[in-house]
């Protein structure tokens, strides 16, 4: 049996052992009178396991030893008084029950609270857990906490403060307490010197509101700028981390970093610039007809008379489009629903189809309610659903496009105007089934395309250099990024890294020169039908340094003719440059 009293509290005074336990500041809790009975430290009798005083007949101080949960370090109360033993055994109180709560953390589980759910404190009065969610000392004043880069860590109250994606700001160690935080003025806990009690200087109660509501803020870093109440929150140093104005609205200010609300949504877009979210994704908007807001890199898009199609609330933040129906995400969820998320991209068509003759910058291509088709980047807009919009495509002014071909020469439209061919990959093969859909409105009967063959289907199979488009199976003559791609090409080893057109002089030996003459035809300017067996020439025929003049004959030897003439150039990641032959320029030699 070992020495087991409690006092009139019922808090126990000695051990598990019978080791009469000593406060905070090292006093011991159990004295004995003259007579030899326990008292406590303020001489007033103590009580055994049973409530039966020391001055009692009946009394009885001994118990038997019994293991209880062991804590690592020592712990005590809000008044100093001690809850574990000399050996780390948490302590019982008369009737059995520990005075020391656990939660299910880790292997020995970290310290809930004490048995009235009331705060635990280490022999320093660091704390080891928060009491009713506040991190406070043992006179219930709350604990400012601070980060090494001054960011606080819990908030007026003490309540600890969590970044966007709903971490704890606070590291605790395995015993609970905090650590790698410091006071106001920079002193780290585990110095002696340590006041967690002490406000930042120069703070002042300030909240931040936007329609009478809270806001939530966050830095581009998704560290809170504001409590839970809407309260700023200042650094250590007393700077304030969001302003506000009279009306506690928060104010844009140029020198800050961008400000972010809990669903990651930007403050204060700029609607000519690209609206970023804090993990810095492009945010793309859509209506409930899946019609996009906003062009692939996030910028919002404009009508023709000047009118963003996206609105923005007092703070900045798109709220809805044009009409203030909700946004919706490209899965078609709206703004306020739990799923929401602006930064998916639809599945959209190959090559995002780009368009080549509204690829200058500034130039975009509108419907005839004014509503873009393209971005100025010369990008065509894609539903959500990875549909593109239907292209009855006109300028400003309302007239109607019709440039014939692509930078590459393959044509546009088909007999009947719908478009076959966007500088990227065709809508139709040469059998007229459909790839992407993507019409023209029917309504002019006029054709675009003047010349060239088409199918029966009405599609084009020849580019404007006479060259075909398809293979025998209607396969298009391009690979999946929309670069065009001979037979030739196609069976060269390597994969296609860049294809562009150019005009380059060339030299051709005089007996092939004749033959190519003689096998092609003079169209526009242009000696077109290149024959099969000149599709691919060799690279020293190209003079690359020759300059291109006009006015000034080529020069002509009993070996070689000159020639200007369009070449696509081919690099393949194989370190080769093809050379294909489209067409020679007729001019003097």
């Amino acid at each position: 049996p070992k020495l087991c009293v409690f006092d009139s509290n019922r808090m126990p005074l000695t051990d598990l052992h019978g080791n009469v336990l000593k406060d905070v500041i090292g006093q011991p809790l159990v004295l004995f009178d003259k007579k030899g009975k326990p008292v406590d430290r303020n001489g007033a009798p103590v009580f055994d396991s049973n409530g039966v005083s020391s001055t009692s007949q009946g009394f009885s101080p001994v118990e038997n030893f019994r293991v209880t949960k062991l804590s690592p370090i020592d712990l005590f109360d809000a008044k100093g008084y001690p809850l574990t033993g000399k050996d780390g055994h948490v302590l019982l109180n008369p009737t059995g029950e520990p005075l020391v709560k656990f939660c299910r953390q880790g292997s020995e589980g970290l310290v809930l609270s004490d048995k009235d759910s009331g705060g635990v404190w280490d022999f320093k009065g660091i704390p080891v857990c928060s009491v009713l969610g506040k991190w406070v000392d043992q006179e219930g004043r709350p604990y400012r906490f601070f980060m090494r880069n001054g960011m606080p860590a819990t908030d007026s109250k003490g309540r600890e403060l969590y970044n966007i994606y709903g971490d704890s700001l606070l590291m605790r160690d395995a015993c609970g307490r905090p650590v790698h935080v410091q006071d106001t003025f920079g002193v780290p806990i585990s110095a002696y010197a340590f006041d967690g009690t002490l406000h930042p200087p120069s703070e002042v109660e300030t909240f931040c509101y936007f329609k009478g509501r809270p806001m939530k803020l966050y830095n581009s870093k998704g560290l809170p700028l504001t409590d839970e109440d809407g309260r700023v929150l200042f650094d250590s140093f007393g700077n304030p981390l969001v302003r506000v104005d009279f009306h506690n609205n928060p104010l844009k200010c140029e020198e800050d970093s961008p400000l972010f609300d809990e669903k990651k949504f930007p403050l204060f877009c700029n609607p000519a610039k690209p609206i970023i979210n804090m993990d810095g994704k492009p945010m793309l908007f859509y209506d409930k007809n899946k019609r996009p807001l906003t062009d692939r890199r996030g910028v919002p898009l404009v009508y023709a008379s000047g009118i963003l199609l996206l609105k923005f609330d007092d703070v900045g933040r798109p709220c809805g489009d044009q009409k203030g129906k909700s946004l919706c995400d490209v899965n078609g969820n709206e703004i306020f629903d739990q799923a929401f998320d602006a930064t998916i991209s639809p599945i959209a068509n190959p090559a995002q189809l780009q368009i080549s003759y509204c690829s200058k910058p500034g130039f975009v291509v509108y419907d005839r309610t004014g509503r873009p088709l393209t971005d100025n980047e010369g990008n065509a807009l894609v539903n959500s659903d990875g549909t593109s919009l239907e292209f009855n495509v006109i300028k400003q002014k309302k007239k109607v496009l019709s440039q014939e071909f692509d930078s590459f020469g393959r044509p546009l439209f088909d007999r009947r105007n719908r478009n076959v061919y966007c500088h990227g990959k065709p809508i139709f093969n040469m059998f007229g089934q459909k790839l992407i859909d993507a019409f023209l409105e029917e309504e002019n009967s006029t054709d675009y395309i003047r010349n060239g063959e088409f199918n029966n289907f009405g599609i084009p199979i020849n580019d404007k250099y006479l060259r075909e488009l398809y293979d025998e199976e209607g396969t298009p003559y391009c690979d999946k990024t929309g670069n065009p791609e001979s037979r030739e090409i196609r069976n060269c080893e390597g994969i296609l890294l860049s294809v562009t057109d150019e005009d380059k002089i060339i030299k051709v030996p005089k007996d092939l020169a004749s033959k190519l003459k003689a096998m092609s035809f003079a169209k526009d300017g242009l000696l077109l039908g290149i024959p099969k067996q000149f599709c691919l020439i060799p690279e020293e025929w190209v003079i690359s340094n020759a300059q291109i003049d006009e006015e000034e004959p080529l020069p002509e030897t009993d070996i070689h003719a000159h020639f200007t003439a369009k070449i696509r150039i081919t690099t393949l990641s194989t370190h080769r440059a093809l050379h294909e032959l489209l067409a020679i320029f007729a001019r003097k030699t």
